[in-house]
């Protein structure tokens, strides 16, 4: 009886273990399972990426560094000066030039210039500033040079009724240069004031300003010049006898000839030509006479203080003819500067 119940207790045992075994195994199966779901899920993920090119592959990022920004020192305008004639006739041409000084840098490539009429119903110019009066009236020209611009004001006259436009009652544009040696106040004073017609800068006979040994005229108020302007009512005529016939074509040789003759330096010869080229050209032909410094001081008497070493002053006489003209030819006489120089021109028509 007792060895029954042993055995009895021995197999109970064995079945109990084997069925703690068989709850066991389903719990291995299932994490293999799952070890192979998740293997499998990665591999489908890489294979559906490769076959889908549409798919946009992972990129690196680069760091990028900070990009340094270039100053460029800008220049300084030292000088920007127009060269023209303020008044023209109708169907007259004239070329405005110019001139830029600048310190500090300036890029290398050249800076684009331009001029531009205010009104081209009255002036017209080209991009090589060739200008052209159409009609009377007044009209600015403006040069535009890089980022710089700049404009000048020009009268267009006609022919007036019952008289002709060559025929000037007034000397004309009579300027004056002063060159001491060291800067120096230098006083002005017109003997004939009462012949004064325009003046630049305004005077009532008498000019003061701070003469630079360059040239640059500074007045009381601090304004800077080139050179004194002024016109004059003529109260003389000169009768040509001797002088100097001149075609338009030979009007450029002919004034750079004489004037560098009578002593002018180049840039008072360039204002000069520029001023008085577009009437000999007008003209076709002409007769021209020099009035000199010892006819000029007679006839425009000028107290200068302190006096001048050396005095130039030009007035040049032209005529219109229609015909070439035998005249006998005119003495010039040579002029050379020293010390304190003062030079002066002007001109008037017949």
């Amino acid at each position: 009886m007792k060895l029954s119940r042993i055995l009895s207790l021995v197999i109970a045992v064995v079945i109990l273990l084997g069925v703690a075994s068989c709850a066991a195994d389903p719990v291995n199966t299932d994490a293999g399972s799952t070890q192979a779901k998740t293997t499998l899920t990665d591999t489908t993920a890489t294979d559906a990426t490769a076959n889908n090119p549409s798919q946009p592959e992972p990129t690196e990022t680069t760091a990028t560094e900070p990009t340094e920004t270039t100053v460029i020192d800008q220049p300084r305008v030292e000088k920007f000066e127009i060269y023209y004639n303020e008044e023209m006739f109708v169907d007259e041409k004239q070329q405005i030039t110019f001139d830029v000084v600048l310190s500090g840098p300036w890029p290398d490539i050249q800076p684009e210039k331009t001029f531009v009429s205010s009104d081209e119903s009255i002036l017209i110019v080209d991009e090589n500033g060739y200008v052209k009066a159409l009609s009377p009236g007044i009209a600015s020209i403006t040069v535009n040079y890089s980022t710089l611009s700049k404009s000048v004001e020009i009268t267009v006259c006609g022919d007036l009724p019952g008289t002709s436009p060559f025929i000037d009652p007034y000397v004309k544009k009579p300027v004056i240069y002063l060159y001491p040696e060291t800067p120096t106040i230098v006083t002005l004073t017109f003997e004939k004031a009462a012949n004064l017609v325009t003046t630049y800068p305004k005077c009532d006979g008498s000019w003061t300003v701070l003469a630079d040994t360059d040239g640059t005229l500074t007045d009381a108020n601090g304004r800077h010049y080139y050179a004194l302007f002024f016109d004059e009512a003529k109260t003389y005529e000169v009768d040509f006898s001797t002088g100097f016939y001149v075609t338009a074509d030979g009007a450029i040789p002919f004034l750079e000839e004489k004037l560098a003759l009578l002593g002018f330096t180049e840039r008072e010869a360039n204002e000069f030509i520029m001023f008085w080229l577009p009437v000999l050209e007008r003209n076709g032909q002409s007769v021209v006479y020099f009035e000199q410094t010892a006819e000029r001081k007679a006839e425009c008497p000028i107290d200068v203080s302190p006096a001048p070493d050396s005095v130039l002053r030009v007035i040049i006489h032209i005529k219109k003819v229609d015909a070439p003209v035998e005249i006998a030819e005119q003495t010039l006489v040579p002029f050379e500067r020293h010390g304190f120089t003062l030079v002066e021109w002007g001109g008037t028509e017949y």
